[in-house]
């Protein structure tokens, strides 16, 4: 790497979420901001129990007022009252099984639930399984990855985020129809989350490209409006919608708000806001994931994924609030918050070129972190130092913005880099291709591959390895598959394959070779395991099975997410869902496990990415809590760090705030 190029940059990071009160940085909130509008009920935490939530992906409300709730990883739907008040849940049938519900819709007698195995559970409106149709698959009448649905008539409308556009069914399971493709032009999905109907039959949908999209039953593309931003009428990800008396409500997940337009697309007003504290409620509202208007709009329910909870409006509060623009949290300064994931390359991986430039920067092993958030992947130096301290993280620069030219990402996933080849490798699982650019300068250099299911094709390229003879591999997750390319790039082979026998595979999401390049572990999401394959794609052993909820850890997962490989040989692997980092010695077989719910040093809010440096440090980005914490090989926590900051344990007090604050 050139010198000049990389200046070192030091940011300190807001780090609120986790030190309410404290300032390391200056404040990015504004705690007079008005739209914070209290509820009248807030109902939910994290667990198994009735009226505890594993993910509340989707919320629908029927005529009798009653609030069904979908509860993925418990693998039921919850009912509840106005008032929040538990009613009853219920669950599919070996015969209609649900394994991951994300969209429900309901009728005046059923209740229709999509499951993210791609298909339909129908039931009564007391919960018992009559029917299922639509089967995974990207053919006509299948379903990949389906999230919102909705219901008119004798029509089931499904939005099929996988297969980017809209599917639908007749209420017996017959197959009607479907509109839409991959694409960033009018009338085209990119990931569509959320669909709704009007009185008139006709069709709104959300998707990733910050729109909504008004449609004929039929497809035809009436109006769409929505831009990315943070002001009124601009979206960062929306990620559901509903109707009920010629108003449309919108979850603006990104920008961690509700707004609401009428039909032609007019923008009425929003609330909401972004939390000043740690799982902050009573109106702040955190990544809210699915919003619900009661058929007489009367009240609306706003549910929380990544908080397992869900709040309830009355309608009659929100009519009357200032119209108000702010600048969202993430367009201040620091801009700091981390998703997806991270790897490390390794000093014994480097050249002699980039091993000079890394000594004079006092760095010894360099890491790439996304922030899907943000769109923008920040290139970190690691130091050799076992002690860490203040000044140990260099900040060499950052990548991308949000687009769908060139530098820029729509859905940041894949992350690498060679040292070799001197490049670094993102994916976008929104335009599904590689980007390149040079390690050195951080400039774009191309942009590789094209959305499909064939050779060299993605939907979801997910994560790439390095292997022997500079073979290259890539999970596609929506193709359910490993593909491998040789060092020009040119496709060589395949593996996997949808399913949850031996050796299949139901979302590839991480994949890590082993030290010597024999064995390759993958993370097999839906069939909750890690896969261990030799470098042709045979199958060698799983590491974890499929589980019930409440059988989890101590070798189990219940959404292995990243897994990564120690120098020592030993496997780690982060599940968000249970909030643990779990070890594996290099056969498999389960060590030790360390983390659980909370905002303490060595606890998790959604622990995803994971990667080990050449001390055998094991860094986890902790999503959830903002920050990215360093733990030893036996998990002992010794540090927290952010952009070019860094507080190791010793300079922490047993709640993980700063000694000197």
């Amino acid at each position: 790497m050139v010198r000049n190029k990389f200046c070192r940059i030091v940011i300190f990071v807001f780090f609120g979420v986790l030190y309410p009160g404290s300032v390391l940085a200056g404040d990015p909130f504004d705690s007079k901001y008005p739209n914070i509008v209290a509820p009248t009920a807030e109902f939910g935490r994290f667990g198994i129990s009735l009226g505890e939530f594993n993910e509340p992906s989707a919320v629908r409300i029927s005529k009798d007022e009653k609030i069904y709730i979908a509860d993925c990883y418990n693998r039921r739907v919850q009912v509840v009252d106005r008032d929040g008040k538990s009613l009853f849940s219920f669950a599919g049938s070996e015969e209609f099984p649900l394994t991951c519900p994300q969209g429900l819709a309901i009728s005046d007698e059923f209740v229709f639930v999509s499951d993210r195995r791609g298909y339909v559970v129908k039931f009564t409106l007391e919960g018992d399984a009559v029917a299922k149709f639509g089967e995974h698959g990207s053919a006509q009448g299948q379903l990949m990855d389906p999230h919102s649905i909705a219901a008119f008539e004798d029509l089931i409308f499904v939005a099929d985020s996988g297969n980017d556009r809209i599917t639908i069914f007749r209420h017996d399971g017959a197959f009607k129809g479907s509109f839409g493709a991959l694409g960033d032009g009018q009338g085209t999905f990119q990931n569509p989350t959320g669909i709704t109907i009007d009185i008139a039959g006709l069709l709104y949908v959300v998707d990733n490209l910050n729109r909504v999209q008004k449609f004929t039953r039929d497809g035809k593309l009436l109006k769409s409006w929505g831009t990315y931003g943070s002001f009124s009428g601009q979206f960062a990800e929306p990620s559901d919608i509903d109707y009920s008396r010629g108003r449309l409500y919108v979850s603006d997940l990104l920008n961690h708000r509700l707004q609401v337009f009428n039909t032609q697309g007019s923008f009425l007003l929003q609330w909401g806001r972004h939390p000043e504290k740690e799982h902050q409620g009573q109106g702040h509202t955190h990544y809210p994931s699915s919003i619900a208007v009661s058929p007489d709009e009367g009240f609306v329910v706003v549910c929380e994924q990544f908080e397992y909870r869900c709040q309830l409006f009355d309608t009659d509060k929100l009519r009357n609030l200032a119209s108000v623009d702010v600048n969202a949290w993430w367009e201040k300064f620091p801009q700091f918050h981390y998703g997806g994931g991270a790897r490390i390359l390794r000093r014994a991986a480097m050249p002699s070129d980039v091993l000079d430039t890394l000594d004079q920067a006092g760095a010894f092993d360099l890491m790439i972190m996304t922030e899907p958030d943000l769109h923008r992947a920040v290139l970190f130096g690691i130091p050799q130092d076992p002690t860490l301290d203040a000044d140990s993280l260099t900040v060499y620069g950052t990548i991308g913005k949000f687009g769908n030219g060139p530098g820029q990402f729509s859905m940041m996933s894949l992350k690498q880099m060679s040292a070799i080849e001197k490049e670094i490798y993102i994916g976008d699982a929104g335009n599904n291709n590689i980007q390149v650019f040079d390690l050195e300068t951080l400039d774009y250099e191309r942009t590789m591959f094209k959305p499909g299911d064939g050779p060299g094709e993605f939907n979801g390229p997910a994560a790439m390895e390095f292997g022997k003879d500079g073979r290259i591999y890539i999970a596609d997750f929506h193709n359910n598959r490993i593909q491998v390319f040789d060092k020009e790039w040119k496709y060589l082979s395949e593996f996997g394959g949808l399913g949850d026998a031996p050796g299949k595979l139901f979302g590839p999401l991480s994949i890590a070779f082993s030290q010597d390049k024999d064995r390759l572990y993958v993370t097999d999401t839906g069939n909750q395991r890690v896969n261990v394959y030799d470098p042709n794609g045979n199958l060698i052993s799983t590491i974890g099975h499929l589980t019930k909820p409440g059988e989890w850890g101590e070798g189990t997962f219940q959404w292995p997410f990243d897994v990564a490989v120690a120098p020592s040989g030993d496997i780690y692997v982060t599940d968000p869902s249970l909030q643990l980092v779990q070890r594996f010695d290099p056969t498999g077989e389960f060590v030790s496990q360390w983390g659980g719910w909370g905002t303490m040093p060595g606890q998790f809010y959604k622990c995803k990415g994971i990667d080990i440096d050449s001390q055998g440090r094991v860094f986890v980005i902790d999503f959830g809590n903002h920050r990215g914490q360093v733990f030893d090989r036996d998990g002992k926590f010794l540090a927290i760090f952010g952009e070019g900051l860094l507080y190791p344990a010793k300079d922490l007090d047993a709640q993980g705030k700063p000694k000197d604050k």
